[in-house]
């Protein structure tokens, strides 16, 4: 008896006889949100936010973005260590260019908060 794993029965058509389709919980059920990470990513951002309001240097904007590479990194290390390193190299690329652009921007704003920019 050949069995179709869950993923392979949404490639279009229909089962071919003799087929049973075989479903994984795993792959069933979504991942429950995870809010302390989320909290500390907004914590970060609030941080950004900070001290473009305070007006405070760009160098602790930096910092912040330190600060934040660093927990990012800390909070998704097990997903991080499962990856290949060519996937690893394009999902720490992308998610770095996000917390720069999102950082940023809330630099960027508390600046303009302050009456700056």
């Amino acid at each position: 008896m050949k069995i179709r794993s869950f993923t392979s029965s949404f490639r279009g058509g229909e089962a071919e006889p003799g087929v049973t389709e075989q479903w994984s919980t795993k792959e069933l059920n979504p991942r429950r949100p995870n809010l302390v990470v989320a909290g500390a990513d907004f914590a970060f951002a609030v941080l950004a936010l900070a001290s473009g309001w305070l007006g405070a240097p760009l160098g602790y904007a930096a910092l912040v973005f330190l600060g934040a590479t660093g927990v990012w990194a800390w909070t998704r290390r097990e997903a991080l260590r499962a990856m290949a390193p060519a996937r690893l190299l394009t999902n720490t690329a992308l998610a770095l260019a996000m917390l720069a652009l999102v950082l940023g921007g809330a630099y960027w704003l508390g600046l303009l908060l302050r009456g700056q920019a």
